[in-house]
């Protein structure tokens, strides 16, 4: 009887013969646009909302692809799409209450992320996800390069996550890279440790403390699923520890990072006046996190039901504390918190559904031995967790949440025998 790693990966490779068509070549363009969200590029602006090439991407694609469905009579449909779609409508709906502009620009949104997650759940069982993450991981090879690049270029030899989106590959270019090996080995062997010790020293120089903090959760998931041994890792541990703890010691940067972590407790114990004098030790990023819990309290009792409307905290911090530093007059960086001030506890209710939903799927898998797909999963949800929990709004908060909104669609996608190429036969 073949077991659950074999029928994840060995049929996944199954040799089909593939024809070009028109399908296919509006998918790799989409995969594109994807693959833009990490770069940060903008191609215009129109009535001062910037378009980026995955807007374009698709603008181009999702009319020729949704059409192609509807004239095969099939229409996308599945109970995480279904709730994805519930949330943005009403993330839309309560953003008219700021602004009819305001209004405008979340539902041009909505559309398009619900046009490319119809496109993802119709096409989810024709995708080769073996070659498609390869794909993906080459692209994010290149920007990472050119990220780390820049940053040493500029004088920043540690710390290279001064570039919003590139820096976003430092969380979800690990649970990729980790997939792939997941489909293709039972257990990790000695070129998977160096791979895993350079993704730790990567992220360790990165200081992205977000995506280190998925990395131990996925090791540990990782230990529990018997892909990495425990023994070797630490005899790893145990050698490269001496070399981090020196190159902290000796960065000041890095050691402000990892105080900052082990601090974070300690930070909400500082009041409204503390942060707004800046007579705090707290990093410019966990002030910003301290003043708008405090202030996200105020707006949640006042307004806990629907909340104060899509983008309506930022809007109200800047004309309520104009005077204080610009820093902690930023977005959210908590999707569930912004959620719960803008949305009220309806809104939540929405959000967290898809979230406690994949999550009870991907147990259930695992408790029905299929371990290495519930692993290849729970990769993919921790990387998204971390970075809707520490990270501001967004289009890429956004694309986290549909990954983990239809998980469980994509998982058993990539059980099924799949096609060589990115797209196979229906």
């Amino acid at each position: 009887m073949m077991t659950d790693l074999q029928s994840f990966s060995q049929d996944s490779r199954r040799n089909i013969s593939l024809h070009l068509d028109i399908e296919t070549v509006f998918f790799a363009i989409l995969f594109l646009g994807f693959c833009s969200v990490f770069t940060g590029l903008k191609v215009a602006e129109v009535a001062s909302i910037d378009l980026t090439p995955f807007d374009l991407a698709c603008l181009v694609t999702a009319p020729v692809l949704i059409t192609s469905m509807l004239l095969k009579a099939r229409v996308p449909y599945s109970h995480g799409f279904m709730l994805f779609v519930s949330f943005l409508l009403l993330s839309s709906v309560l953003a008219f209450a700021i602004s009819f502009r305001n209004g405008l620009r979340e539902l041009v949104q909505a559309i398009e992320l619900i046009l490319f997650a119809a496109i993802l759940i119709y096409y989810r069982g024709r995708i080769n996800w073996d070659v498609l993450v390869k794909w993906f991981l080459f692209v994010a090879f290149i920007i990472m390069v050119y990220n780390i690049w820049w940053h040493i270029s500029n004088g920043f030899w540690v710390g290279w996550k001064r570039l919003n989106e590139p820096k976003l590959l430092f969380t979800y270019a690990v649970p990729a890279l980790f997939a792939l090996l997941l489909m293709r080995k039972r257990e990790a062997g000695l070129g998977d440790y160096i791979i895993l010790i350079g993704i730790a020293v990567l992220l360790l120089f990165s200081g992205e403390r977000k995506a280190q903090l998925a990395l131990l959760l996925q090791m540990f998931l990782l230990f529990l699923g018997g892909f990495l041994r425990v023994g070797v890792v630490l005899g790893a541990g145990a050698v490269i520890a001496p070399l981090s703890i020196y190159f902290i010691s000796t960065d000041s940067y890095l050691q402000h990072q990892l105080l900052s972590v082990l601090n974070i407790r300690d930070a909400f114990d500082f009041s409204l006046i503390d942060i707004a004098s800046g007579q705090t030790e707290l990093t410019q990023s966990n002030a910003q996190r301290v003043f708008s819990k405090i202030v996200s309290a105020e707006l949640i009792r006042d307004n806990s039901f629907l909340g104060v409307g899509t983008n309506g905290y930022e809007i109200y911090v800047k004309s309520q504390y104009e005077g204080l530093p610009i820093f902690l007059l930023l977005g959210i960086h908590n999707e569930f918190q912004r959620i719960l001030v803008e949305n009220g506890y309806v809104g939540l209710a929405l959000y967290c559904i898809p979230w406690l939903r994949s999550l009870a799927f991907l147990v259930l898998i695992s408790s029905r031995r299929l371990v290495r797909p519930a692993l290849i999963g729970s990769m993919f949800y921790v990387a998204c967790f971390f970075q809707c929990f520490f990270e501001s709004s967004g289009l890429e908060a956004y694309l986290a949440f549909l990954v983990v909104a239809i998980l469980p669609e994509l998982i058993k996608s990539g059980m099924r025998p799949l096609q060589r190429g990115v797209l196979g036969s229906p």
